[in-house]
C-alpha cells in the first residue's frame, strides 16, 4: 500500500496512451494514486504541469484537474512518444471532517445501514467478473494424517507464522504464513 497513517507517498507511473482533452490519464496501475492527491505531470516536450486527481477510474486510469477549479486539464500535449509521466510526491493526507464521515457511509432506506463492501485496492468492489482472490488449495493438503506432530511457531500476539509438521521426530514440511496490514492470514507458503 502507498500510504501511511498520515501520508501519501511518491508514486510516478509513464502514460500507457495520450493525454486527453478531458484530464483522462492512463497508466499500467493506478496503484497509490489517490483523489484529492497533487500529482505533477511532465514530458520531454510540454511545459509540466501541476493539478489534483479528480477520480480514480480503474486500475488503470485516472482523471486530473486543475487545482484551483476543478476543471479537468488539458492533457492532449503530453504523449506517450514524448515520455509523458505522471508523479505524485510524498504529501500529508488532507483531513476528513467528522460530521462528513457519517453521511458519506450512511445507507439510507431501505438498508437504514452504515455500508461497509469489501474493495480490491483499487476500490473496485468484488463481482462476478472481479472476484475475490483466494488460493487453490484443491490438491494441497495441510496436515495430511501421516504426521505425528505439528510445531507452530507464533508471533509475540500469538499468531502463527509457521506450522512444521515432523513424522518420527523428522522435520517433513513447513508452511509460512504472511498477514496483511489488518493482521488477517493472506498467504501461506510451502516450504
Amino acid at each position: 500500500m502507498n500510504r501511511t497513517a498520515n501520508k501519501w507517498l511518491f508514486v510516478s507511473r509513464p502514460f500507457t496512451a495520450n493525454g486527453t482533452t478531458s484530464g483522462l490519464v492512463q497508466v499500467s496501475d493506478t496503484i497509490g494514486f489517490f483523489v484529492g492527491q497533487v500529482v505533477r505531470i511532465v514530458s520531454t516536450t510540454a511545459q509540466p504541469v501541476i493539478g489534483k486527481v479528480n477520480r480514480v477510474i480503474n486500475k488503470t486510469s485516472l482523471v486530473v484537474v486543475s487545482q484551483s477549479d476543478d476543471q479537468p486539464l488539458n492533457l492532449s500535449s503530453y504523449t506517450v512518444a514524448d515520455s509523458a509521466t505522471i508523479t505524485a510526491y510524498e504529501q500529508s493526507i488532507p483531513r476528513i471532517k467528522i460530521d462528513e464521515i457519517l453521511p458519506n457511509v450512511y445507507e439510507h432506506e431501505p438498508a437504514t445501514a452504515i455500508r461497509t463492501l469489501p474493495v480490491d485496492y483499487s476500490g473496485e468492489p468484488y463481482t462476478p467478473n472481479n472476484p475475490l482472490p483466494t488460493a487453490d488449495w484443491t490438491n494441497h493438503q495441510m496436515a495430511p494424517a501421516e504426521y505425528d506432530a505439528v510445531q507452530i511457531v507464533r508471533d509475540t500476539d500469538g499468531r502463527p507464522l509457521q506450522y512444521r509438521f515432523y513424522l518420527n521426530s523428522v522435520l517433513m514440511r513447513t508452511i509460512n504464513v504472511t498477514y496483511n496490514i489488518d493482521r488477517l492470514p493472506i498467504y501461506y507458503q510451502r516450504v
